[in-house]
């Protein structure tokens, strides 16, 4: 593993970024990606955008959501506990005893979800699945007025968890969906920055993915793409009871490469110039059927339509407090991402055309 990536993508990871608070996450990723691009900036919707060699041809949009699923405080009771409701796709089995960090009204507040104790739960209780009414966040407050100097009603939460390596190839940590994909392009634009590349690269670091693709919605209609390049996390069914899992969604490893999607949100040209690329390049990849709820699904339909294909990093334990990730998935991503894009120039036509 190289030091100085992990470096760059522990500083991306650790950034808190709950959908529509992404800001700092999109800071660490803008001053990153600066020095190996033309220019850089962010839209008032939240999305960070770099490129390079903007005049040039066709115009290829590289993509990647950087906000996580994040709890939001929707009540504070007279006691000073915190009600809240999920932002994004939750399994709410996973959440009572978890330790969370508020985006408070002065910094972090420290939280604890829980529920009732399991010596108190009734016999029907245990049998139930936990909802969010179940559930509240303890900041220790010894009453409404003490939690309302420290919170406010309508601000995120994210788990408290840090970025660990189990060895040194297979990483854990919280948010990995999908800053990890954010870094992937960040690592793309670095690799390219010592060729310019016949196209017009733009990186965008979306936002609000989790609520349904918002960011990718509006950053495309800006940048106008031909080509989008949609970097996410997918599903690793290579675990204990994935044997079901793998009838809908194909198979996929960690430390096997990264995923390709091969459904109707990707065009068939396009996936077919990845799929040379990664073999010209010794770079391993795994084909799955897809469609995904991506970035992809909503870029494909931008203005007149655009040439897409998803690139996903093979994970574990999605939309947990500790997502599984395998190191090498992440550079040969890169690698590929990087590789597409310079092979990319005005003669590629990824529409069918035919004489009238």
């Amino acid at each position: 593993m190289d030091r100085q990536g992990w470096l760059r993508f522990a500083e991306l990871m650790l950034n808190p970024a709950p959908t529509g608070r992404e800001d700092s996450a999109g800071e660490v990723w803008r001053e990153q990606i600066r020095s190996y691009t033309e220019r850089v900036w962010r839209d008032a919707h939240g999305n960070s955008f770099a490129c390079v060699n903007e005049q040039g041809r066709p115009r290829v949009m590289l993509a990647a959501h950087v906000d996580e699923i994040a709890l939001q405080i929707t009540d504070i009771d007279e006691s000073g506990f915190l009600h809240f409701v999920g932002i994004g796709r939750w399994d709410t089995q996973g959440l009572p005893g978890q330790r969370v960090d508020i985006l408070g009204i002065k910094g972090i507040v420290r939280g604890v979800v829980c529920r009732k104790a399991t010596h108190l739960l009734t016999p029907r209780e245990r049998e139930t699945v936990v909802t969010f009414s179940d559930l509240w966040i303890d900041i220790g407050a010894s009453n409404a007025s003490a939690a309302r100097r420290r919170v406010r009603v309508g601000q995120p939460a994210v788990f408290s968890c840090g970025l660990e390596q189990l060895n040194n190839e297979v990483v854990v940590g919280r948010g990995l969906d999908n800053r990890v994909g954010g870094f992937v392009v960040a690592e793309a634009m670095r690799l390219l920055a010592d060729q310019t590349p016949p196209a017009a690269v733009f990186a965008v670091a979306t936002v609000q993915e989790e609520v349904g693709k918002r960011g990718a919605a509006t950053s495309a209609f800006s940048v106008a793409p031909d080509v989008g390049i949609a970097v996410d996390v997918g599903w690793a069914t290579d675990t204990p009871g994935d044997s079901e899992a793998r009838k809908r969604v194909g198979r996929a490893s960690l430390g096997k490469g990264p995923m390709l999607a091969s459904g109707y949100t990707v065009n068939p040209r396009l996936l077919n110039l990845v799929i040379e690329t990664a073999e010209s390049e010794g770079i391993p990849y795994q084909i799955t059927p897809g469609p995904y709820g991506t970035d992809t699904s909503v870029i494909q339909m931008s203005r007149g339509g655009v040439a897409t294909v998803l690139i996903s990093i093979p994970t574990r334990a999605m939309h947990s407090a500790s997502e599984i990730v395998h190191w090498e998935d992440v550079e040969q991503a890169a690698r590929l991402v990087s590789a597409v894009v310079r092979r990319l120039n005005v003669e590629h036509r990824f529409s069918e055309e035919r004489n009238s």
